[in-house]
C-alpha cells in the first residue's frame, strides 16, 4: 500500500469577466524598489480566489489605481492631492468589484477596479447575489508633524 500526504489544493481562479470579491487576506510589505505594497487575496462570488498586489508608488498612475481600488472597497478618500494612509486592516474583509482578464500567460489578473454601480451595469447577474452590507470607511489624511516644525 502506498502512502502519501494530502496537499492543500488551491481554490480555482476566476474566469474572465466582472466579479464581486471579498478581501480574505491582506498584508503590508515593502517591495524591492522600496515602495510599500498591499499583498491581497480575494475570494469571488463564485468561490474562486485570486492573489494580487497593490503597489503604493509615488506616481500618478499608482495614485489612480489606489483611488479606484479604494472607491471599489467603499473607502472614502480625503481630497485629491492629500496624502493618506491605507492599512491592511482597513481592507481585510471588505467587498470590492473588479474586472478580471487573462494576461499574456493565460493567468487571470485584475485589470480594473469598478464601483458597485459600474459592476452591476456591466454584469447584471451580480444583482442576483446577496452581499453583506459594509459601512463606508473614511481614510484620514496623514498629518506630518515634521512639516509643522
Amino acid at each position: 500500500m502506498a502512502r502519501f500526504t494530502v496537499a492543500k489544493l488551491d481554490a480555482p481562479t476566476p474566469r474572465a469577466g466582472v466579479h464581486a470579491g471579498r478581501i480574505i487576506s491582506a498584508k503590508e510589505k515593502v517591495a524591492e524598489s522600496g515602495n510599500p505594497t498591499l499583498r491581497l487575496r480575494a475570494r469571488f462570488h463564485d468561490g474562486s480566489e485570486l492573489p494580487f498586489i497593490i503597489t503604493l508608488a509615488p506616481s500618478e498612475k499608482s495614485a489612480k489605481l489606489v483611488g479606484h481600488f479604494a472607491r471599489s472597497c467603499e473607502l472614502l478618500l480625503p481630497p485629491a492631492g492629500t496624502e493618506a494612509e491605507i492599512r491592511a486592516s482597513d481592507i481585510e474583509g471588505r467587498l470590492f468589484f473588479a474586472e478580471v482578464a487573462a494576461d499574456e500567460t493565460a493567468e487571470p489578473r485584475i485589470i480594473k477596479f469598478l464601483s458597485k454601480q459600474e459592476a452591476f451595469a456591466r454584469n447584471p447577474q451580480l444583482s442576483t447575489h446577496s452581499f453583506r452590507p459594509q459601512t463606508p470607511l473614511k481614510l484620514q489624511p496623514v498629518n506630518d508633524r515634521e512639516d509643522l516644525l
